[in-house]
């Protein structure tokens, strides 16, 4: 008796669990709406039907983001001036978070990002800012070590004063000091008007 009651008991246990695993197999189907090919991905280099996913039609919901709402480190935009088309950068002046002019530029999506519309596209009002390609804790380093050969001067484009304070050593290291300060503080910059490359 206490067998048969044993095995009724598994027996249940498993009706159970098939029971449950049944009602949560439905419920995937009936419970999440079915994903179709239409709103499953809107990139146009993997799926034909995307070609017409624009900013007008474009479904928040998409898994995909507009490639034009890309940040800028997944892009490859041209920022010279071409007098033809008025698209560029009309000069260059400012440093990231600060007033700097605005162009409209031609952007490319960089391969390898899927994204929805076109991956060509024309990014408005794009801050025109040069970045010099230097880092700021290279030239603070060369300032610190090779100062006084004028190297840092060298390094930022200001090749009369490098000279001189290679010549007089540093202004007797005096020189060598203040640009370490000015340096620091930010009053130093590259001469080309260009800002600092960063770091990470």
């Amino acid at each position: 008796k206490k067998t048969s009651t044993t095995q009724t008991k598994r027996n249940m246990k498993s009706l159970c669990t098939f029971a449950v695993l049944f009602i949560w197999i439905l419920g995937a189907f009936l419970i999440f709406p079915s994903i179709n090919s239409q709103n499953l991905q809107c990139d146009s280099n993997v799926c034909s039907l995307c070609s017409t996913c624009t900013e007008e039609n474009w479904d928040p919901n998409y898994p995909l983001t507009l490639c034009s709402k890309l940040p800028s480190k997944y892009l490859k935009c041209n920022t010279s001036l071409d007098r033809g088309t008025g698209l560029g950068c009309p000069y260059y002046k400012g440093k990231p978070g600060t007033d700097a002019p605005k162009g409209n530029v031609s952007c490319t999506v960089l391969p390898g990002i899927s994204c929805c519309g076109n991956t060509t596209f024309i990014m408005r009002d794009y801050p025109c800012i040069s970045y010099s390609g230097i880092r700021f804790p290279t030239i603070l380093i060369f300032s610190i070590f090779l100062g006084m050969c004028g190297v840092d001067r060298f390094c930022l484009g200001y090749t009369c004063m490098g000279v001189g304070k290679l010549l007089s050593l540093g202004g007797i290291g005096i020189w060598w000091l203040v640009d370490i300060i000015l340096l620091i503080v930010g009053y130093i910059q590259p001469n080309n008007g260009s800002t600092w490359e960063s770091v990470f």
